[in-house]
């Protein structure tokens, strides 16, 4: 018995087969609270910020790609360590990306939650309004509890753009570096 389980061992490795995935250490891992989506004709661009921590500044990163695949993909390795797309509390989609794309795309991505809050920016990208404001994963956790802007969760938005065939998706802008609510947008189905 034991020959025949050092034979396979030794068929595994000599096909390539090297075993089992490599695990990841916790530390080299970057857990980001945040994705932002701009899509155009010319392709997708993903922008992710991590919550800030005690002793780190947030880290944020931007790929682009041909396609959300593909850009899901380059995300993942963009970081010094693994980018992890598991924790994401909240999308930001650009002014010009479409939303019902987009709400389809999460639905099926098995490396995502459908509970992160869906928000859209007031004007230009979801990129550029990250960028200005290092990520503020908490401060749109604080918007959604000290004002009365109510983010659907990307569950919520589907059914609700399935069901009524329209949504109303919270506006982000900048003012002095932060983010603030700045209304709402209707959203119909085919946007």
């Amino acid at each position: 018995m034991k020959r025949l389980a050092v034979c396979l061992a030794g068929c595994l490795l000599l096909s390539g087969c090297g075993g089992l995935p490599q695990a990841r250490e916790p530390e080299d891992t970057v857990l980001m609270r945040i994705l932002g989506v701009d899509e155009t004709d010319h392709g997708v661009t993903l922008t992710a910020a991590s919550a800030a921590q005690s002793d780190k500044e947030p880290v944020v990163l931007s790929v682009t790609a041909d396609t959300a695949e593909n850009a899901m993909v380059a995300l993942e390795g963009a970081g010094e360590g693994y980018v992890s797309l598991v924790y994401v509390t909240q999308i930001i989609l650009g002014a010009d990306t479409p939303v019902e794309t987009v709400l389809t795309r999460v639905m099926g991505e098995k490396r995502m939650g459908q509970t992160a809050t869906v928000w859209m920016t007031a004007s230009g990208t979801a990129q550029e309004l990250i960028e200005q404001t290092q990520g503020s994963a908490d401060r749109l956790t604080s918007i959604e509890q000290n004002t009365d802007v109510t983010a659907l969760t990307v569950l919520e938005a589907s059914a609700e753009l399935f069901e009524t065939k329209e949504i109303m998706l919270p506006v982000l802008a900048v003012e002095d570096k932060k983010l603030v609510a700045a209304g709402y947008s209707v959203v119909r189905e085919g946007d």
